[in-house]
């Protein structure tokens, strides 16, 4: 299969890069609509458990504050159902539930944006705090693990002459572009227009079409420019919620910006990984069998998963493969892509043992690599599109 190679070694100029340079791009924080007012989330303190009590005296006290919105006072939502990743999302305020550390528990909403910081620092918020897990390398997985298999990998490993065992652990990774997540919400009657930070626009309308019960197209979304995202833009978030309830409930647009610490809470993250692999391979190198068993967190309300195994299955050429992806549940945010979702976090354990199994073997590593080169996806039985005809049998291999 041929591809287009009309821009390599080209110069390409981009159709946005002047207005970016010379700061003429309009990012979703940049629009400020007539009337505009500024909300800030308050997060919660706790890492699971339910809130008991929320104090807004002092804030409302304050001149310039319009209102502070709770679960004790917010509208109530229609019923909603998870598409993608299943289970429940999470909620606007629409019950006292605490998932995670972070969590919006209230949003102060004032005609200035440090007024909305000082009211929202000023809002008290009392707890009953449950035991929380977060950390993968303690916490049980779930069952129904998803799984793939081909040949008898059990039975291969244990007749291969040499073999493998390691296990490799992945941090989460957190995005930070430039621009930080944002959203102006602006009503009219009963439509509704965003200008949001979004890589997804139309995921925008579903949601907010979904939250607040009203047709799709009674919803326009504005996105012209991204400041950077690598995938956490694509799904519209609970403070897009939060921002259009709190711009109907004041009857004022909104403007909701989360601040860089925030950005470590709501936005979705690549995920941690623990991936246990064995290789079995003959005494030239050749693999016969690998095994992988990989443990992935998530929240507890939704099941996040992405295509971790997938490396792990047609990289290099192996007759036997047993593979096993099992959520851990933890008192987290739900992870969301990041830039080669799956295939960046599976391809590292793979690449990684290959380079010690070529130590162990005396073999360069990319001679290693040669000598496993698959002729196609063994997994699908696909050709690739940009592998050499001579896949498998290159003529640059040493005996």
């Amino acid at each position: 299969m041929s591809q287009p190679q009309a821009a390599v070694g080209a110069g390409v100029p981009r159709v946005d890069a002047r207005l970016r340079v010379t700061g003429g791009a309009k990012y979703a924080a940049d629009n400020s609509p007539d009337g505009v007012v500024h909300a800030v989330i308050v997060e919660s303190r706790i890492g699971r458990g339910r809130v008991t009590g929320i104090d807004t005296r002092a804030a409302l006290a304050l001149p310039g504050v319009l209102k502070v919105i709770s679960h004790l006072n917010a509208p109530k939502l229609p019923p909603v159902e998870g598409r993608f990743p299943p289970g429940k999302p999470l909620r606007a305020f629409q019950d006292d539930r605490v998932q995670f550390f972070g969590q919006p528990v209230a949003v102060a909403v004032a005609t200035t944006l440090e007024t909305a910081q000082h009211a929202a620092s000023l809002v008290r918020v009392s707890y009953d705090p449950e035991t929380s897990t977060t950390d993968i390398s303690v916490a049980d997985a779930a069952g129904n693990p998803q799984t793939y298999e081909r040949g008898d990998a059990d039975r291969a490993l244990g007749s291969a002459p040499v073999r493998l065992e390691a296990t490799y652990r992945t941090a989460r990774n957190h995005h930070n572009p430039m621009e930080p997540a944002g959203i102006v919400a602006r009503w009219d009657g009963d439509r509704l227009t965003v200008w949001e930070k979004t890589q997804y626009v139309l995921g925008t309308v579903f949601t907010l079409s979904g939250e607040f019960g009203i047709p799709p197209d009674h919803i326009r979304v504005i996105s012209p420019f991204i400041g950077g995202a690598f995938g956490n833009a694509a799904r519209a978030w609970v403070h897009s919620v939060i921002a259009a309830m709190a711009a109907r409930e004041v009857k004022r647009p909104v403007k909701l910006v989360l601040t860089r610490r925030q950005m470590y809470f709501t936005v979705g993250y690549r995920p941690a990984y623990e991936y246990g692999l064995r290789l079995g391979a003959d005494r030239r190198g050749r693999l016969t069998a690998s095994t992988h068993d990989v443990r992935a967190e998530s929240s507890r309300y939704e099941t996040y998963s992405e295509s971790v195994l997938v490396p792990g299955r047609m990289l290099y050429s192996t007759p036997n493969v047993r593979q096993a992806y099992h959520h851990v549940p933890l008192d987290v945010s739900t992870p969301w892509f990041m830039r080669g979702p799956g295939y960046a976090s599976g391809a590292y354990p793979v690449e990684s043992a290959m380079d010690e199994l070529a130590h162990e073997l005396g073999i360069d590593p990319i001679e290693l690599r040669l000598r496993n080169e698959p002729a196609d996806d063994e997994s699908s039985g696909l050709p690739f599109s940009t592998r050499p005809p001579s896949a498998g049998v290159l003529p640059h291999r040493r005996p």
